[in-house]
């Protein structure tokens, strides 16, 4: 590693700092190894440095540099990749933005270059239809060809990531915490192949940093940055998302939302959205004719293989039965014995076996939705 990424590297680990204070530093100084260089003087007589709150524990810098350089020799072993504004494999879609990050954290992998992206997003608290939407997306969406991006979180993003990655393809999740933090802890199970190579997790903090509030605002700029489109599921009136949607519009992106039923409060921001003029997502062609004619026929071949036609001709009767009356919001197992006039016995065992047929899901024990 070169001196200039070091002292970007031990300048991004002061108490304080920001993007925004970093390339500050580097305009200012001329560069990262200048900058860390300084005494706390001269940092705080730089243009937009002028007053001792600014110096982040400036001094102290020397005193922590044995334990964060320990630190910095050891990313290679867990397989943590820095990559700055100044290498070649920065991500060319953050190039040029206003605010790129300075230093990006990698496990796993960054998304091509030269592949179509698309942002799934939404809120943490969901309904049924919208953890389907979600799945439903990415699933077409992975399978013709697109990288999947979103941010881990409960929720949407991770039935979209789960979704991607259950299909056999790849998704990269941009953090609000370091690399090395999975946040949150149920997210577990697609953090651990993330970052072991079917995709890749992503942070701009270093990689032991805790989430916090502000840093997930500023990750969705990563999130919308790292996209060619962004695709909002599910949110409700005052979300988020919508920071994640207002990057996307700065950065020119496309910006798609699912339509919801006017009653349902989880699905007010999308409706919102529209009214807005966000596009409204009606068709997968839409998606696929947005990202270019390459994916259009990718994603042709993907609806040819959802779910439902490929599997449904296996069930059993009674399966089949209940699969028609369940719902993409979840219904309770009374509800579902009284439309599929079923005793509770043959009931549960094509409950059971649509589970294992992934057609079905339960939830809060009795609760049963259609997972396609």
């Amino acid at each position: 590693m070169n001196e200039e990424k070091r002292c970007l590297y031990l300048l991004s680990c002061l108490p304080g700092m920001t993007n925004n204070r970093l390339m500050k530093l580097y305009q200012a100084a001329g560069s990262f190894a200048e900058a860390y260089a300084m005494e706390a003087e001269e940092l705080v007589s730089l243009d937009g440095f002028d007053s001792l709150e600014k110096s982040f524990d400036f001094d102290g810098r020397k005193e922590r540099e044995g334990r964060l350089i320990e630190e910095l020799a050891g990313f290679e072993r867990k397989g943590i990749r820095l990559i700055s504004f100044l290498d070649g494999d920065y991500p060319k879609r953050l190039e040029g933005l206003p605010d790129a990050p300075c230093l990006l954290y990698v496990k796993g992998r960054l998304p091509s270059d030269e592949i179509p992206s698309a942002a799934i997003i939404g809120g943490r608290r969901c309904s049924g239809y919208g953890v389907y939407a979600a799945e439903h997306t990415a699933g077409l969406l992975s399978a013709g060809g697109v990288q999947i991006i979103s941010g881990m979180a409960l929720g949407i993003d991770s039935a979209a990531q789960r979704a991607a990655l259950a299909g056999g393809h790849d998704s990269f999740s941009v953090l609000g915490s370091g690399v090395e933090v999975c946040y949150p802890g149920a997210s577990r199970d697609i953090y651990e192949l993330m970052a072991g190579g079917r995709g890749g997790v992503i942070s701009e903090f270093p990689p032991y940093t805790p989430p916090e509030a502000w840093r997930f605002v500023s990750r969705n700029r990563i999130i919308a940055g790292l996209s060619d489109m962004v695709i909002v599921c599910e949110a409700r009136k005052k979300s988020g998302t919508a920071i994640t949607v207002e990057y996307a519009l700065t950065y020119g992106r496309d910006v798609f939302a699912v339509p919801h039923r006017i009653t349902d409060e989880l699905g007010e921001g999308c409706n919102g959205l529209i009214r807005d003029g966000a596009n409204i997502l009606t068709d997968m062609d839409d998606l696929f004719s947005a990202l270019g004619s390459g994916c259009e026929m990718a994603g042709s071949k993907a609806e040819k293989i959802r779910p439902e036609q490929k599997n449904l001709s296996n069930l059993a009767r009674n399966e089949k039965m209940v699969y028609s009356r369940l719902d993409f919001n979840a219904k309770h197992i009374d509800e579902i014995m009284e439309l599929a006039d079923m005793p509770a016995g043959e009931l549960l065992k094509a409950l059971f076996g649509l589970e294992t047929k992934g057609l079905a899901r339960s939830s809060q024990g009795a609760y049963y939705r259609k997972v396609y």
